[in-house]
């Protein structure tokens, strides 16, 4: 088995106050398993570190949320611990001084085409922190329709296979972040329409979508904000208390 990893510069990271990290990334051509990994102060002594196993889909965006309670203890080289030994070894959050990406081989992996074992290419838009809070950052209020129910529910699901993710996520700053979002969008929406390649390309069109939000509800449960969402089925501009709230005869 072979491994390539892909590291920080040794840093001093103190994470006590927060539940995880949320990582986006764009995984190129074919799929793979990746491992972020967290290392401690004691690393060249022990080598060991803390890992998060996540699989990408080839040609896609995922954004990927790792609580802390989810990493594991192994060995650098991918060795898993005796049961014993790594329940002796808990990951210290004020101690993290190196981060990173790690891909590793199996032996029982067929060369491709071209004699290349396990071909991967994984760009890293961005890796935040989030933390629980007793409050939604984002409320969303929208028309029910079939994809949100989709949505929500795959999100339930999700939730209730993972015990251990956080019930609320808090970044530093929603203001600037949302208007990076909104310029990055604007961004990438001129892209498409100033670029006649693209935008004469329904297949170039499709994979640029491919894996990204396509409705706002979708936007917020992928965003790693805490959030909920209301849905009804329809809504007006009417001031409150203007009109009933139900309909019917009293009784």
């Amino acid at each position: 088995m072979g491994q390539v990893t892909l590291k920080s510069p040794v840093l001093k990271l103190n994470f006590k106050r927060f539940g995880g990290l949320l990582i986006t990334v764009y995984n190129q051509a074919v799929p793979n398993r990746y491992s972020f990994f967290l290392r401690m102060s004691d690393f060249d002594d022990t080598r060991v570190q803390y890992e998060f196993e996540f699989n990408c889909d080839p040609s896609s965006w995922h954004t990927v949320r790792m609580p802390f309670n989810s990493f594991k203890p192994v060995r650098a080289d991918g060795v898993p611990l005796p049961q014993e030994m790594a329940e002796g070894l808990p990951l210290d959050r004020q101690d993290v001084t190196q981060i990173g990406i790690v891909l590793r081989t199996e032996p029982d992996v067929e060369p491709d085409v071209n004699e290349v074992y396990n071909y991967f290419s994984l760009a890293i838009d961005q890796i935040r922190v989030f933390r629980t809070q007793a409050e939604p950052q984002v409320v969303y209020v929208g028309v029910e329709d079939e994809e949100d129910l989709r949505i929500a529910r795959e999100y339930d699901e999700e939730e209730e296979e993972g015990d251990d993710a956080p019930e609320m996520v808090m970044l530093s700053d929603l203001d600037d972040l949302q208007k990076k979002a909104e310029e990055e969008a604007a961004r990438e929406i001129d892209m498409i329409v100033s670029n006649p390649e693209i935008e004469n390309n329904e297949e170039a069109v499709q994979e640029f979508w491919k894996g990204r939000p396509r409705s706002a509800a979708q936007a917020v449960v992928e965003s790693g904000l805490g959030f909920s969402v209301v849905k009804v089925r329809g809504l007006n501009e009417h001031a409150g208390g203007r009109f009933r709230s139900l309909s019917g005869k009293p009784r």
